[in-house]
This record gives C-alpha cells, structure tokens and sequence, in this order.
C-alpha cells in the first residue's frame, strides 16, 4: 500500500511540474501568434525558449524542494514507505490536516517556485533585449548600432530613423516603412523585406545577401557598395536607384534595363 502511495506521488510531482511549466509558468503573450504578418516571429520563439526554461527551473526546484520536505519533515527519516508517509503527514499538520493536506501541499511546492523563479528570469531576460511589435512606431529613431536582428517588425514605421550600422538580420520587414532611412553599412542579411517603402533609402555599404525585396518600393534607393548576393527583386520599383559598386551576382528578379 505505501509503495504505491509512493509511486503515486512521484507520479503526480512529475505531472504536476509539466503542467506548472507549459502553463502556469507560461505568460499569454509568448503563446501569441503575430496574426498581422502571419507567422510566429523567431524574436518571439526565442523569448518562449526563456520562458519554458524558466518555468522548467523553478518547477524542478520546486519538485526537489518538496521531495526533500517529506524525506526530511517526519519522525521517520527518508523516502521508504514509513518515511513518506511520515514526512507527509508532519506536512499536512503544518496548513492544518493530516497526510492528505500534506499531500495537496507538497504538490503545490513546483507551482510556487516555479512561478518565482520563471517570473524572475523572464523579467531578467526581457529587460536586456530589445523587442519591438508589428506595426510599431518608431519614425526617426536613433537606432545606429542597434542590436534589432530576428525581430517582427511588420508593417513598422521607421521611415527617416538613423540605423547606420546595425544588426537587421533575419528581420520581419514585411510592408515596412523604411523611407528616407538610414542602413548605411547595417547587415540585413536573411531579412525580409516584401512591399516594404525604401524609397531614398541610404543603403551605402550595408549587407543585403539573400534579402528579400519582392514588391518593394526601392524608388531613389541608394545601393552604393552594398552586398546583394542573391537578393530577390521580383517585381520591386527600382526607378532612379543607385547600384554604383554593389554586388549583384545571383540577383533573382532584377531588371535594370
């Protein structure tokens, strides 16, 4: 009878840390899918990666924490079937009940810690990245150096901002407006830039290998020195851009004529 309590018990601490992590732990707004640009951004998948990790830690802990309880709370010393049932109780007496509220007890240990522990390394985490939303407003930001990579920026406006240098990679720029802005010497490269507005865009030096550019408004667009290994220019306006030195080797879609 006390082995299967035992067993029992084990079971719902490893059931009652799986359900703590992947929900209790688990804020609504990394389970959001970014609706307006259709695809669950890599900014977003990364900051869920923190918040299950987190969760998992603190339900862990919780777990050791409540597994040590019982072994060490009670008259008999240990996890054997007296020393559970024991350590249970003591724990029970403790909120006002017997084995039975020990047991309701220890179980809510993952849950709390948990909570703690993943609300603390998520605050953590969130205070040191930057993230912006789609369809953000951001007109004539200082962004020069600015560490913005894998990040949703969909239907943005950052139309006359300053991002000289920064890191664009692998960015949801989807119907962006980027006119008048600043790349100069920026690395872009794997972004994603379909309908977005570049038109006099400064792209002078920046990195736009394998960028995607299709419909886009690229109107008075300076490309000077730019990096446009395999970008795609499907049916972008490329009226009055300037291409002096720029790398267009296995560009997909151009046609300067």
């Amino acid at each position: 009878m006390f082995d299967n309590i035992r067993r029992s018990l084990s079971v719902f601490l490893s059931v009652t840390l799986l359900f703590v992590s992947t929900v209790i732990c688990f804020p609504q707004h990394a389970l959001a899918v970014e609706i307006e640009c259709g695809k669950w951004s890599k900014a977003r998948r990364g900051e869920t990666a923190v918040v299950v990790g987190a969760g998992v830690a603190g339900a862990a802990a919780g777990g050791a924490a409540g597994v040590a309880t019982i072994a060490t709370a009670g008259t008999v010393g240990g996890l054997s079937a007296a020393g559970v049932t024991s350590g249970l109780a003591a724990v029970g007496s403790v909120v006002g009940g017997g084995m039975i509220a020990g047991v309701a007890a220890t179980a809510a240990f993952p849950a709390v810690a948990a909570a703690g522990v993943g609300y603390g390394i998520y605050s953590l985490w969130e205070k040191t990245h930057k993230r912006y939303k789609p369809g953000a407003e951001l007109p004539n930001s200082k962004l020069d150096s600015t560490d913005i990579s894998s990040q949703n920026l969909c239907e943005a406006d950052l139309s006359g901002s300053s991002m000289r240098q920064a890191n664009v990679t692998a960015t949801d720029l989807r119907f962006a407006n980027l006119q008048g802005v600043d790349l100069s010497e920026a690395n872009l490269v794997g972004s994603n830039l379909a309908g977005a507005n570049l038109k006099k865009a400064i792209l002078v030096g920046a990195d736009l290998r394998g960028v995607i550019l299709e419909d886009a408004d690229l109107t008075g667009a300076d490309f000077t020195n730019a990096a446009l290994q395999g970008a795609d220019f499907t049916n972008a306006n490329l009226r009055g851009t300037i291409w002096e030195n720029s790398d267009l080797r296995g560009a997909i879609g151009l046609n300067l004529n």
